[in-house]
């Protein structure tokens, strides 16, 4: 199965990982962040998850036509080619957005890894913010070959993980869910979690990041499968996480770390504790790797003032990233969660995906109806396609 998922998948694959890896951060792994966007809103968690993520698709393969297109790999230069002719106003106000947010999910990021690591391990806290910046650091020096083979190593380990934790939980606690779906609570409302749920996906549409994994992905056929497989990989997993913890609904809602709380009232143990540990700062680890290289890109651009980049300007500006997002990292993990995550959802609406969902529904239909051959030709003419 696994081989011909590769076969089929491709480098499709590999980039579609690069967005899981991305999205399952240590907000995802503890279970704070489905709390905030679905379980705090009762019984529409049912849904509301598929819904983002099948939001966060639509975008996710947009974005990969209009980067084949136009060779855009960084989000600098994708937002100077998609905002044209009004790059010189809003390609500014995005790269500030996307500085701002990508400095937000990575001091998340640190305020978890580090504290989790030191209750796993029993070294000091500030021993483990090192091993967890210097292993950030290391695996984004390396170029996108590493980072996307980094991301498939951690996917790998987060699925099998995510299935046996959620699956075995949320088997042992049908009748949890079932009462929560029965009594059918919606203490906000409709508009609220729907609105919520398009935040959700909104935060998520990490230009940077899957621009600069992106020169992989040659034709509308890999990019629709890059989709389709980050569809399944997050949407399906998303929900899984949502159901397990809905199912002890509302007592879970003022826990800092809800997967831990689900396991000591379900199945798992000390066994379960210790996955859910591993997890949380596996996934706080890809996150970092993904975000830190998308934005170290930029970085990197603006030190060697565009011209051509070494591992020196490379190491330089990860360090210089790392460090800004550690002292973000000091307001806590709920803080940056709640506000800063909706902060970047809400910001994101406007500059992203609006344009992006107008640009692919209504002025994509050349090129996204090209077959190989003929979009290999658009590539070399540049056509001009406007957002």
């Amino acid at each position: 199965m696994v081989i011909v998922l590769k076969k089929w998948g491709g480098p499709a694959l590999a980039v579609a990982m690069v967005w899981f890896t991305t999205h399952f951060g240590g907000g995802f792994a503890s279970g704070r962040q489905i709390v905030e966007f679905y379980v705090q809103f009762g019984w529409y968690a049912v849904f509301f998850p598929l819904v983002a993520q099948a939001i966060t698709a639509l975008i996710f393969y947009y974005l990969l036509c209009f980067t084949i297109v136009y060779k855009t790999y960084d989000y600098a230069s994708w937002a100077h080619k998609f905002y044209h002719p009004y790059d010189k106003v809003l390609a500014p106000i995005y790269e500030i957005r996307y500085l701002a947010g990508m400095f937000i999910v990575t001091a998340v990021v640190f305020a978890t890894a580090a504290a989790t690591l030191a209750k796993l391990s029993g070294l000091p806290y500030v021993s483990c913010a090192v091993i967890s910046a210097a292993t950030v650091f290391l695996l984004t020096i390396y170029g996108s070959e590493v980072v996307r083979s980094a991301a498939n190593a951690f996917a790998a380990v987060i699925v099998v993980g995510l299935l046996i934790l959620y699956g075995s939980n949320i088997l042992a606690n049908l009748d949890g869910i079932a009462g929560v779906l029965a009594a059918r609570p919606a203490p906000r409302g409709f508009w609220l979690p729907f609105w919520e749920a398009v935040s959700y996906a909104s935060y998520q549409a990490g230009v940077g990041t899957w621009c600069a994994v992106a020169e992989v992905i040659k034709t509308k056929e890999e990019a629709k499968r890059a989709a389709i497989l980050g569809f399944l990989a997050n949407g399906v997993l998303l929900q899984l996480a949502t159901l397990g913890i809905l199912g002890h609904y509302p007592q879970i809602l003022e826990e800092v770390v809800p997967t831990l709380y689900m396991v000591e009232h379900g199945v798992g143990g000390n066994l379960g504790k210790l996955l859910v540990s591993l997890l949380i700062i596996i996934g706080a680890l890809s996150t970092a790797v993904n975000v830190v290289y998308g934005a170290t890109k930029r970085l990197v651009l603006i030190l060697t003032k565009g011209k051509a980049t070494d591992r020196k300007s490379n190491m330089l500006a990860s360090a210089l990233y790392v460090a800004i997002s550690w002292g973000l990292a000091l307001f806590g993990l709920i803080p940056l969660v709640s506000k800063g995550y909706n902060l970047m959802g809400y910001t994101t609406i406007p500059l992203v995906v609006m344009p992006f969902l107008y640009w692919g529904i209504r002025h994509s239909n050349r090129s996204l109806s090209l077959n190989d051959r003929q979009l290999d030709v658009v590539v070399k003419g540049q056509p001009s396609i406007r957002c």
